[in-house]
């Protein structure tokens, strides 16, 4: 049984354009991530693959999991759980590597925590590098941090926003094609339902600016993408 699936579109993968749909899947029977690519151009599906390296022991509830592709070609897949939070990775996707299962490998480097806080890769601009969010739950608050191919940079605040006990938040972040900014969007003061708003944060030379608002909502929003 599959929990979950993600996909990265060919026009989300930093500043290069091509046919491929990335798509990462988990299977909350083996616990295990799985790899499948879509041609736009063939309309063919590959062979669905393992690319989990480890004996993954997924806490029962929700699982958050996220897929980039930077521009240099490395995709990397991750999952957030209580119990086992990793991030896993192969090289050279435009030529098919990634559709063998032998030729994933963990990042065992890359900054996860065991918490089931639900995660976001983002590609930065033209290079290596890609930014993680985060919201942190327990902290009532949404963080970042970097990952340059080698190393994490350490977790650092997006913005406070104290959650809502009931439903899960649904949040979005993007890159721009024509630059390296990050847009991040959220439901703002969702905590108490009602006069809620959704807000957007740019993230640009380093830093994030200030909160610019699009709707409020009188009857409580949920989430936003």
């Amino acid at each position: 049984l599959y929990q979950y699936f993600r996909l990265v579109r060919p026009m989300d993968i930093g500043k290069h354009h091509g046919t491929l749909i990335h798509i990462q899947t988990l299977d909350n029977g083996t616990d295990d991530i799985y790899y499948t690519q879509y041609d736009t151009a063939t309309d063919a599906t590959s062979t669905t693959v393992v690319a989990t390296t480890q004996a993954s022991q997924m806490a029962a509830g929700v699982n958050y999991g996220t897929i980039v592709k930077t521009s240099d070609s490395v995709l990397y897949m991750g999952v957030s759980d209580n119990d086992d939070s990793f991030v896993v990775t192969c090289a050279n996707t435009t030529s098919g590597t990634c559709k063998v299962s032998g030729n994933w490998s963990e990042e065992v480097s890359f900054g996860l925590d065991n918490v089931n806080d639900n995660i976001v890769f983002v590609p930065l601009g033209n290079t290596s590098t890609f930014m993680t969010i985060r919201q942190d739950v327990s902290a009532n608050e949404y963080d970042y941090l970097t990952w340059n191919g080698t190393a994490s940079s350490t977790w650092a605040q997006v913005v406070a926003e104290p959650e809502n006990t009931t439903y899960d938040t649904a949040y979005g972040a993007v890159n721009s094609t024509s630059g390296d900014a990050v847009y991040f969007v959220r439901a703002k003061g969702w905590a108490t339902l009602g006069n809620d708003s959704v807000e957007i944060k740019k993230f640009s030379n380093g830093a994030w600016g200030a909160d610019v608002h699009v709707v409020t909502s009188t009857n409580g929003l949920y989430g936003t993408k």
